[in-house]
């Protein structure tokens, strides 16, 4: 209902491949229409510190609020009722035009290595805003101020966006968690399907070692 003004279609699937428990990844197909804007959002964790990678060069952006639209103030939230532009909350933002199939990585900044690898399939069209987000608590519980915390996650929005019209996107991922910050997937490639590239989708990923499912 949160899009029921903009978008006249909203689907995902996301799908968890733990047939090898020594190569695990998950595959996200997200189906939207309507609007001008699509947002794919992906977030780093909320319990540790992280930090991220890029797999094509960005271009800092030196402004406080980069990801309010024009007109838009950014108000500081003092609870989970407060009424904000949510976008405000992006800082540090680095962004540019894709290159086509791209990763971005976030790195567990401890010991632990827990990272990630978003690996994602792009025609080139859509725009990357890496920066960071606040998180509001690292314990469970609601925190006693909101938002100076000092707490913060890599955050990325990969973006659509058309001047007028009702955009139609179909964004398809494959999301690799690595063990001791290793990645065992050597290549993601989206393969040509027969009809409409936005109502089906096939993928090859191929494994360090030789591996490939499709």
């Amino acid at each position: 209902r949160t899009y029921s003004n903009e978008a006249s279609r909203y689907q995902r699937i996301m799908m968890l491949n733990t047939s090898d428990l020594a190569r695990p990844y998950v595959v996200d197909v997200f189906r939207v229409a309507g609007g001008t804007i699509h947002d794919y959002v992906f977030h780093g964790s909320i319990r540790y510190d992280q930090t991220w990678e890029c797999s094509f060069p960005l271009v800092t952006n030196t402004a406080t609020y980069p990801m309010l639209e024009p007109g838009e103030t950014w108000v500081e939230p003092t609870s989970s009722g407060s009424s904000f532009e949510y976008y405000g909350f992006w800082r540090n933002v680095n962004s540019n035009q894709t290159p086509g199939n791209f990763q971005i990585t976030y790195r567990d900044t401890s010991a632990s290595n827990r990272d990630t690898r978003l690996w994602m399939m792009d025609d080139g069209t859509a725009n990357v805003y890496l920066g960071r987000t606040p998180v509001p608590s690292r314990s469970n519980g609601e925190p006693a101020d909101w938002w100076v915390n000092g707490l913060w996650r890599p955050s990325t929005i990969i973006r659509k966006r058309i001047p007028s019209g009702a955009l139609q996107d179909l964004f398809v991922s494959v999301v690799e968690p690595m063990n001791n910050g290793v990645s065992v997937i050597q290549n993601v490639e989206r393969l040509p399907m027969n009809g409409s590239s936005l109502e089906s989708c096939a993928l090859k990923i191929t494994f360090t070692g030789g591996l490939v499912d499709t």
